[in-house]
């Protein structure tokens, strides 16, 4: 069987649409990140052109728990909006030096 592949604005595309069905309502009326029956994290490099507190209030409106790839010096403020670093550099470096 020959598998199809997905380009890269296939693949933006579906990740669009699952990032839009997090946020969307279920038949109870409630969203299914708000639940609680999802402990997603979500990396903070990808939106870094967003304000940081504005960020991770964001993040804990939509229901999610945690955020990775912070530095130290963000692991505090994002405890602030209930949020935890799941995944930290801790001054290692960072992806492009080669963790």
């Amino acid at each position: 069987m020959i598998m199809n592949e997905v380009t890269r604005r296939q693949a933006i595309g579906l990740m669009g649409a699952a990032a839009v069905g997090l946020g969307t309502k279920t038949a109870l009326g409630s969203t299914t990140a708000a639940t609680g029956r999802y402990t997603q994290s979500v990396c903070q490099w990808c939106y870094r052109d967003i304000p940081l507190r504005d960020f991770f209030k964001q993040v804990s409106d939509l229901g999610l728990t945690a955020v990775d790839l912070l530095q130290p010096d963000e692991w505090a403020i994002a405890q602030e909006f209930g949020l935890t670093c799941s995944l930290g550099y801790a001054d290692a470096g960072n992806i492009s030096d080669g963790l």
